[in-house]
């Protein structure tokens, strides 16, 4: 597990979920990712660390960041993200 690329799905998912309401990952796989950053908080640097503190992680939740305090970095990831879910989705034909 690399805490940092589990803090980028971390913010990618929090963005599609809290600002555009949209949930590409089950909630126990969010979970789970908000319990391995809490267990690996202090072993790693990440640039947007900052925007996330270990409260948010033991709430299981980020709702407290508006749309323009998320970087536009991650937002275009989530952008991505989103792209490659809904392609997904329509192959399996949901």
């Amino acid at each position: 597990m690399n805490p940092q690329k589990v803090l980028q799905m971390y913010l990618m998912c929090s963005y599609l979920y809290y600002i555009r309401n949209i949930a590409v990952i089950p909630d126990d796989e969010y979970d789970g990712m908000a319990k391995a950053l809490l267990t690996n908080w202090d072993s790693f640097e990440h640039q947007h660390k900052h925007l996330v503190t270990t409260d948010d992680l033991q709430a299981g939740t980020l709702y407290n960041l508006t749309e323009d305090q998320y970087p536009k970095m991650v937002i275009g990831a989530a952008h991505l993200l989103l792209d490659q879910y809904e392609s997904n989705q329509r192959l399996k034909g949901q």
